[in-house]
């Protein structure tokens, strides 16, 4: 998946529309010289989370032209949880790169107070 800077900022608005009513966390920032970073993260008032990682390598520009340039991720990173019907709380755990997609899910059961 190739993603441009107009993806990322439809993303940053899609997300802030959605979730105004809850704490977003977004940044961006150079990690060395030749890579950046682009992380941001949720959690809605019922305890579900999502946070998302991404790196990008400056130096495989896939293409260019005047509005934007188009980048290849070097890995995908990310983690989401929530609290299912039987009481259980799933957290999962995932990163894709070159080598595909690999998902890590634990559970545990959440004891009310």
């Amino acid at each position: 998946m190739i993603i441009t800077m107009r993806r990322v900022q439809f993303l940053i608005i899609a997300v802030a529309v959605v979730l105004t009513h809850h704490v977003v966390r977004f940044t961006v920032g150079a990690t060395s010289p030749s890579v950046v970073s682009l992380q941001f993260g949720f959690e809605t008032e019922n305890g579900q989370q999502r946070n998302e990682h991404i790196r990008y390598d400056r130096n495989s520009v896939l293409g260019d032209s005047n509005e934007e340039m188009k980048r290849k991720p070097l890995e995908y990173r990310g983690d989401y949880s929530f609290t299912s019907d039987d009481g259980y709380q799933y957290v999962v755990k995932y990163k894709a790169n070159e080598n595909g997609f690999q998902p890590y899910v634990t559970a545990h059961k959440v004891v009310k107070n």
